[in-house]
């Protein structure tokens, strides 16, 4: 049996007390280390190959140095996806390990991983696209700092980061209407998430405001995050002479889709349709590419350290529950949007 390295051996190895390597390991000592000796300690543990037990530390009531992150649904979460990636970089520089979860969909699941995140002494968690609010307001009863962000349902007591999707498809309708777009269609995600009303509703009152008009016809919105659907629904819709001049997308796997749609149907993407999505994953490798209005990931998830961070350092007693965050998005202008066909006539299908 290899035998575990331990904070004993450490001590010994470096020339320190037991105590110094509890201080060098502890996320909240506040006793300070002098940096030579901070830097020997941790030297030496790597050398042996330590690493604090965050398990035994929970269950004695200590902080563990673990943030826990539950993912609602990996496989159709790509934006998240960066977002968690900038968390555990963030975290890395806090000192901080990440354990990530995913509940590919299913309540249950993430209960469950829930509650092992807990046993396991995680000191805190972050929610990302949460699946069920209930598994959200378990961990706050379980008195852990805790945040929530993008794509997540209001829970008392839980601050949460978010993007201003309303804006965002005011800043896409807005784009679409300076470049003298009046006709304009929609495809995304049904209201799944409040993010995803958002945008669609957005989108209809920026429209109403600019003079612009999205016709039911022009819209198609899936119960399901699967785009393949759009691929169809955007074929049918560039057969008719009454078709959009640009189409705005919830999301850049609907964008991808219409692209698709418009090369295989014979159209010149901007010359005679645009083509604008919200969020900005992939939107470098498409071809053309792919103008987005978007918040960053790594914006949502320095917001979303910050509070949790805070949470942390301020745990006994805990601060009063600090106010959610909006971002406002930006407007990235790229190669698939461009000026209007109508002023000389809206081209028709190609056959």
């Amino acid at each position: 049996m290899i035998k575990r390295v331990t904070a004993r051996d450490v001590a010994a190895a470096a020339g320190v007390s037991r105590a110094t390597v509890s201080y060098v390991f502890n996320q909240s000592a506040r006793i300070a280390v002098a940096p030579a000796t901070r830097e020997r300690v941790l030297g030496t543990a790597r050398e042996l190959g330590y690493t604090p037990n965050p398990l035994a530390r929970g269950l004695a009531g200590k902080p563990t140095g673990v943030i826990g992150v539950v993912m609602g649904q990996i496989a159709v979460n790509y934006v998240g996806l960066s977002i968690v990636q900038a968390i555990c970089r963030t975290a890395s520089a806090a000192r901080y390990e990440v354990l990530i979860t995913d509940a590919a969909g299913e309540a249950g699941r993430e209960r469950a991983q829930v509650r092992v995140l807990l046993d396991r002494a995680v000191d805190g968690l972050i929610f990302n696209g949460p699946y069920d609010e209930a598994n959200v307001r378990l961990a706050r009863d379980a008195g852990r700092p805790l945040v929530m962000v993008e794509r997540y349902a209001q829970v008392p007591g839980v601050p949460g980061i978010s993007t201003d999707n309303a804006c965002g498809s005011a800043l896409a309708v807005e784009h679409l209407v300076a470049l003298g777009h009046r006709r304009l269609g929609y495809v995304g995600l049904t209201d799944l998430h409040p993010a995803d009303h958002d945008r669609f509703h957005g989108a209809l009152q920026a429209a109403r405001q600019c003079g612009a008009e999205i016709d039911g016809a022009w819209v198609h919105r899936s119960a399901e995050h699967d785009a393949g659907s759009t691929y169809t629904f955007a074929r049918t819709l560039f057969r008719s002479t009454a078709r959009p001049t640009a189409v705005y997308a919830g999301g850049n796997l609907f964008a991808i889709e219409v692209l698709r749609a418009a090369h295989d149907h014979g159209l010149r993407v901007p010359a005679d349709l645009s083509v604008i999505s919200f969020d900005d994953q992939y939107a470098e490798f498409t071809y053309p590419r792919l103008t987005t209005v978007s918040t960053l990931p790594g914006d949502l998830a320095a917001a979303a350290m910050t509070l949790l961070l805070d949470g942390l350092r301020h745990a006994n007693p805990p601060r009063p529950v600090p106010p959610s965050v909006v971002l406002r998005p930006r407007l990235t202008v790229r190669e698939t949007t461009g000026v209007a066909p109508s002023s000389r006539g809206a081209s028709g299908p190609r056959t």
